[in-house]
């Protein structure tokens, strides 16, 4: 068995030592831009998240920008004939 699997493991590395590695082409997309968008306090949350999860946030609340009061839209009363 131990034959089989030492084999195995050299049939591998010959055939990873003849095929050249392939470049990486893809480029990650900017999250700020079309057609994600993402505005600064979006950016900010999603760096506090990742950040949280890898165990250390460097993120100030004081970072975040107060967004500007939304306007009171009035709602569309639709009228429903039966």
């Amino acid at each position: 068995m131990e034959a089989k699997i030492e084999e195995l493991q050299a049939k591998r590395r010959r055939i990873t030592r003849s095929v050249p590695p392939k470049p990486f082409a893809a480029e990650m997309p900017a999250i700020n831009k079309s057609p994600i968008g993402l505005d600064e306090n979006e950016l900010l949350a999603v760096i506090a998240f990742v950040e949280s999860i890898a165990g250390g946030l460097k993120v100030d609340p004081s970072m975040l920008k107060v967004p500007s009061p939304v306007k009171r839209v009035e709602p569309i009363i639709r009228k429903t004939y039966f």
